[in-house]
């Protein structure tokens, strides 16, 4: 029950409480005020992008005749009247402190006038069902005679019947729901994998929508004349349906709100088993016999040892828990506090003192937006080459969120900077430019450019894009049928990987190389440079190095360490399992401008070394190479455009994957 009905509530009583009344009144008022203030900001930030994307738009249709991609401008378009049906639904839905958009009333008229119509149609054709209706039951009553009385008294009794059923069955529910809020600490091991499962059929159908717009985006300079299927009639709404992604100040919200409430949840777990284990060694010394009862001093000695060291230790739980959740705080607040608190843990590390709580896991910490003092940096690779990875790491050591030039379906696993590329927002931004382009346009300063051979990239990509999802792998059966197609797409697609690195390898900018391979063998030193370089911090002191190590030791295998579970493989296994024909591995070795670009990326012996031999290649020199630009000694710095110019995938690199599905169909039948 919310506050307004508790109002409402002690109003109603004969002798009203008038300091529960003015304590009620002034809680509404506060959160009204927060209320309107997060609903301005964020009408304010989505006129922005909406502005934002209208100048693009303007200037693509300026530059259309100048050979500009046409489905660039769609797609524009669409992202604006998303966002546009946002805010009139927020408007629409009365959200407190929000001006009337423009364009509301007229867009509101248009959707009373289809519902006003929808209804109609649907009151003419129950008309027409019921006419037909009684001309049936006519019809049939002459036949039956007065058995038709007996049949029409039915209903009714069953009518009842089953109201009283489904009171019953909604009682049970409404008792069922409380009592689960009420033990929702007390979750099972039983409760846990049964939720669990459900989580990852969540994000089954996450990744599959993320492969679906993955697919779209791939295809979307496909040739002219290709067939599509016709989009299905949307259901027609009051309001237009939300077809937009949800922006990152609330998915951030949301991922927060999550791993508040599951550490609170794992504390509550843990005091119980410090409480059962407790009891468990009070019954062992019971039925075992205490020796102290023998030597007095010796027993009253140990017993004033036990009562300090449970004493510390109850001081410490009690702290632990006012830092699991803050009362009177905000989330932000509260991640803002957290920060905070470990900057002085790492004083006092430094300086010998104990801790005076228990420390959070990375993995449940609270995330925050930063604001970035120049332009951004970037993390930009060719897909399937670890990002989610990088950015995971990346996140658990700094808690601040990454950002990301696209909508993918990673939100569900915790990576929720979609579409955050601004100064404002974030540090660090992902990239596949110029593989795909992103939106919108933006500057960056500086590049972490994270490669990962050609030959596991490709057939990762592939897989993914075949079996629209991040972890399954074509069986053997159906990678032999699909043989062909997979030697065709890797001539096409081994271009733009060229193309890609081949890029960025030409930027003036600072960049900073590393290495899939190295991250997964040796993730801590890998992370300390890109911290550095990152951040720009010119000596690394112990607070970052403990906090990379930190996030590297709680993960059981690194390679589970992502925002979801890869599909199983090492270094090297697309070759080693037979992935590539020895005829496709042959072209491959004999293209002398591949053979350069990865001998820039530190992939020279895997021309020369067997497959088995990969995962034992040696990491990059300080498992990382930093390239100055030219104008490092003069400081007239330079940035590189995003989002903007030629990409890596022409034409004639297209690999059209919706026709590549129906064959992949065909095949399998």
């Amino acid at each position: 029950m919310n506050k307004e009905n508790f109002l409402k509530q002690e109003q109603a009583k004969d002798e009203p409480d008038t300091k529960v009344i003015e304590k009620l009144e002034k809680e509404i008022k506060e959160l009204t005020s927060i209320l309107t203030k997060a609903n301005i900001d964020r009408q304010t930030n989505i006129n922005n992008v909406i502005n934002m994307k209208k100048n693009r738009l303007k200037q693509e249709e300026d530059n259309k005749d100048l050979g500009r991609d046409e489905n660039v401008i769609n797609q524009l378009t669409n992202e604006i009247n998303q966002l546009t049906n946002i805010l009139y639904q927020m408007y629409s839905n009365g959200s407190v402190g929000m001006t009337k958009p423009d364009g509301y009333d007229e867009a509101k008229k248009k959707w009373e006038a289809e519902e006003e119509q929808k209804k109609k149609e649907a009151e003419e054709e129950a008309k027409a069902e019921g006419d037909e209706k009684k001309d049936k039951d006519e019809g049939s009553a002459e036949e039956k005679g007065e058995d038709s009385t007996a049949d029409n008294a039915t209903p009714d009794d069953e009518t009842k019947e089953d109201t009283g059923t489904l009171e019953k069955e909604e009682k049970k529910d409404d008792d069922k729901a409380d009592e689960v809020t009420k033990e929702v600490g007390n979750m099972t091991l039983d409760d846990k994998k049964e939720g669990t499962t459900a989580d990852i059929d969540s994000d089954k159908k996450e990744v599959e929508d993320e492969v679906k717009g993955e697919k779209e985006q791939v295809d979307k300079n496909a040739e002219e004349g290709e067939t599509k299927d016709e989009p299905e009639e949307e259901p027609k709404e009051i309001l237009p349906p939300l077809f937009a992604r949800t922006d990152a100040h609330t998915l951030l919200d949301r991922l927060n709100t999550r791993r508040l409430y599951q550490r609170i949840l794992n504390f509550k777990r843990a005091q119980r088993k410090k409480i059962a284990d407790k009891t468990s060694e009070m019954m062992n010394k019971v039925n075992k016999g205490d020796d102290d009862e023998l030597d007095p001093m010796r027993g009253i000695a140990h017993m004033f040892t036990e009562e300090l060291a449970e004493h510390d230790q109850e001081a410490k739980d009690k702290a632990t828990a006012a830092r699991i959740y803050r009362k009177n705080m905000t989330i932000q607040e509260m991640a803002d506090k957290e920060w905070k608190e470990l900057l002085e843990v790492g004083n006092l590390k430094n300086y010998g003192e104990p801790i005076p709580w228990d420390p959070i896991p990375t993995k449940d910490e609270l995330l925050l937006f930063s604001p970035c003092p120049r332009a951004v940096g970037i993390l930009a690779s060719y897909p399937r080459s670890g990002n989610s990875l990088m950015r995971t790491l990346y996140e658990h050591t700094t808690l601040r969120v990454t950002g990301s030039d696209m909508q993918g379906g990673l939100a569900k696993h915790d990576l929720v900077g979609e579409m955050a590329v601004g100064t404002n927002m974030v540090q660090f931004v992902k990239t596949h430019f110029p593989e795909r382009q992103g939106s919108p346009a933006f500057r960056a300063s500086r590049v972490v450019l994270l490669v990962r051979n050609p030959f596991d990239a490709l057939e990762s990509f592939f897989n993914l894009m075949m079996t629209g999802t991040h972890t399954n792998s074509l069986s053997d059966e159906v990678r032999e049928k699909t043989k062909k197609i997979f030697e065709e797409y890797v001539m096409k697609e081994i271009r733009v990987w060229k193309v890609f690195h081949e890029f960025w390898l030409n930027q003036d900018v600072p960049i900073l190389l590393i290495r899939y391979e190295d991250i997964v063998r040796d993730p801590t030193k890998v992370m300390k440079r890109v911290i550095q370089f990152t951040l720009e911090i010119k000596r690394m002191d112990t607070f970052f190095s403990e906090r990379i190590e930190r996030c590297c030791d709680e993960q059981a295998e690194i390679e589970r360490m992502g925002s979801y579970k890869p599909r199983s493989g090492g270094i090297g296994k697309s070759v080693i399992s037979g992935k590539y024909s020895p005829e496709l591995l042959a072209k491959l070795k004999n293209d002398q401008e591949l053979k350069t670009i990865m001998g820039h990326l530190g992939y020279k012996d895997l021309f020369t070394k067997p497959p088995e031999e990969w995962a034992s290649m040696k990491p990059l020199q300080d498992h990382a190479i930093e390239y100055l630009p030219s104008w490092h000694e003069t400081g007239n710095q330079k940035v590189v455009i995003l989002n903007r110019g030629n990409l890596a995938r022409t034409k004639n690199e297209i690999t059209p994957w919706q026709k590549v599905s129906n064959i992949f169909k065909i095949l399998c039948m």
